[in-house]
């Protein structure tokens, strides 16, 4: 039968399993700055659950075990979306142009606001006639 050992359950460890636990659950749900965040958090919790002793609490083991799965999984989805980006042209045009598109038109609402019918005309002379369709640009090409 395992021994007890006082004093291995302590704020930290408790940390550390409820920050690794939100780490899994905002992972799941796509809150991937979130989850990065917090099971960064559960690891560092997990360590200084360590204290003297040489055996640590159940908690934080499974705090740094998800603490660990939640960054794990943010780096290699960064990883894959930074690759997609750059090497893949339909993942640009499909997932990056439509948001690029978006910032423009309220670019230029906030322009015709600001200098009324002039705005379009400014918006136009600086960035041409889009900032997207402009075919002398290449990016990542």
């Amino acid at each position: 039968m395992p021994e007890y050992i006082p004093g291995t359950h302590n704020g930290f460890s408790t940390a550390a399993l409820v920050f690794g636990i939100v780490s899994v659950l905002t992972l799941i749900s796509l809150r991937l700055p979130l989850s990065m965040t917090t099971g960064a958090l559960a690891i560092l919790f997990a360590c200084l659950s360590h204290g003297k002793n040489e055996k640590s609490a159940t908690s934080a083991t499974i705090g740094l075990i998800s603490g660990s799965i939640g960054v794990a999984s943010n780096t290699i989805f960064a990883i894959v979306i930074t690759f997609l980006f750059l090497f893949n042209a339909e993942f640009r045009t499909n997932v990056f142009e439509p948001y690029v598109r978006e910032f423009e038109h309220q670019y230029q609402q906030m322009l015709e606001n600001y200098y009324g019918d002039e705005g379009n005309e400014e918006f136009n002379n600086y960035y041409g006639s889009s900032a997207i369709d402009n075919s002398n640009t290449k990016i990542f090409y």
